[in-house]
């Protein structure tokens, strides 16, 4: 291995000496470089020598360095090798690109390490592959989002007048994602990235229906990389779900065969759009640590904006906890720093508890959640899915579909209606 590959002599000694020539320039650094990223023992001890004083607000000198350091004398070569860092400096104007070197060289060895604890680990039988490749993408993700964390206030604002300006320009697109149902994004905004979105309603309001959807028009109509993990059904279903819904072809004549040379047609345009879009489907994949996982591996290899889960109470954890309740808040929880960790929004599909059926109105409220509150307390954004006619036939809402946002962390609550097709396996505006 090429020593030059893993550390820096010069760039880390210039970081120390622009540091020395002009305190003020530590400031620039102090957020992206810790002392462990210095590969030198000497120039590691000396910076961190340096980040104590400038903590105390005290000036860094060579006497005051070495004072603070004294017990590590021998180790960083005495004043005198503190006296020929400040001699050799020239200016602290370029410390950021010394500092972005040293940082560079740091992430290697980081990277360098973790491909030998996983040789290691694969060689000695220690751990089974998968949890050896789950580890280095974990670690790969932390290493691209460890860069400068803080950002000064005046940054902040002026990014989010870019992102405010692009909004007043329609120049939306990747900032908040669309659902392609225009109803809903009107009123919500479209799903915004980090954030965990429930999806909620009982059986047969159109959770599958909708998500699939909302899946269907992000993947083709915005170009949208979309994972879709079905845990409820299997492929077959899935994909006829599908074609019915892109093709508009009725569900049963797809059940049945008896297709129209037009409907063969529809059916293989769709087919053509589908298989060209970035759009993922998964029918066997359960765990939480397999739909973490393939999410990190579609992210790495592929990019990815998107994560639907059918449904939030069919995934499972391995080892279980005390009772189902503590599962599905571990699960949330999960889910909701995939979110964050990968830069996407996570829509969940969740159950209800029965507490509906029980009211003379029978729309559901966020204390019908099953099985936990975390689910309530973790989601940014729950929206409940109801189907008037599904109770009252006579329903004057009939063929209507309600989207009840129960809770909006960055927006507010109501009911937007939708049409509502079960024969086309569709829903929009």
């Amino acid at each position: 291995m090429k020593m030059e590959q893993v550390f820096n002599k010069e760039a880390e000694a210039e970081v120390l000496s622009s540091v020395l020539l002009d305190n003020k320039s530590l400031v620039n650094i102090v957020d992206m470089l810790d002392y462990d990223d210095f590969y030198i023992t000497s120039h590691k001890i000396i910076y961190k020598g340096m980040l104590e004083l400038y903590s105390k607000s005290e000036n860094i000198t060579p006497i005051t360095l070495f004072e603070n350091l004294n017990s590590f004398s021998g180790e960083i070569g005495g004043i005198s090798y503190i006296s020929e860092l400040l001699a050799s400096g020239t200016s602290s104007l370029l410390i950021e690109s010394y500092a972005n070197i040293v940082k560079e060289k740091s992430n290697n060895r980081k990277i360098i390490k973790e491909l030998q604890g996983a040789l290691k680990s694969l060689t000695n039988g220690e751990k089974k592959y998968f949890d050896v490749v789950d580890g280095l993408q974990s670690s790969f993700i932390n290493l691209s989002n460890n860069e400068k964390n803080v950002e000064d206030m005046d940054i902040i604002l002026q990014n989010y007048l870019m992102v405010l300006e692009k909004r007043l320009k329609g120049e939306d697109q990747g900032l908040t994602l669309k659902t392609g149902l225009s109803n809903l994004d009107n009123f919500i905004g479209g799903f915004e990235r980090h954030n965990l979105n429930i999806l909620a309603g009982r059986p047969s309001m159109g959770k599958s229906l909708v998500s699939l959807t909302m899946a269907l028009n992000m993947a083709i109509k915005s170009n949208l990389k979309v994972a879709f993990f079905h845990l409820e059904m299997g492929q077959l279903p899935t994909v006829e779900r599908i074609l019915s819904n892109s093709a508009t072809i009725p569900m049963k004549t797809l059940k049945t065969g008896k297709l129209k040379d037009d409907q063969w047609s529809r059916i293989v345009g769709a087919c053509d759009k589908i298989s060209k879009s970035n759009f993922h489907m998964f029918n066997d994949i359960y765990t939480l640590r397999s739909i973490t996982a393939e999410c990190k591996r579609i992210k790495f290899q592929k990019g990815l904006d998107v994560v639907f889960i059918d449904y939030l109470q069919l995934i499972e954890i391995g080892k279980l906890k005390e009772n189902r309740n503590l599962d599905i808040s571990f699960i949330s929880r999960q889910l909701k720093l995939l979110a964050k960790e990968l830069d996407i929004t996570v829509v969940v599909l969740s159950q209800l508890s029965r507490a509906p059926e029980s009211r003379s109105n029978h729309r559901p409220m966020l204390s019908d959640l099953r099985e936990s509150g975390a689910i309530e307390q973790d989601a940014d954004l729950v929206i409940f899915l109801y189907r008037d006619e599904y109770y009252n036939p006579d329903s004057e809402d009939k063929d209507l579909i309600e989207f009840i946002i129960g809770k909006h962390r960055n927006g507010t609550v109501g009911t937007v209606k939708m049409k509502w097709s079960g024969e086309y396996q569709s829903v929009g505006s």
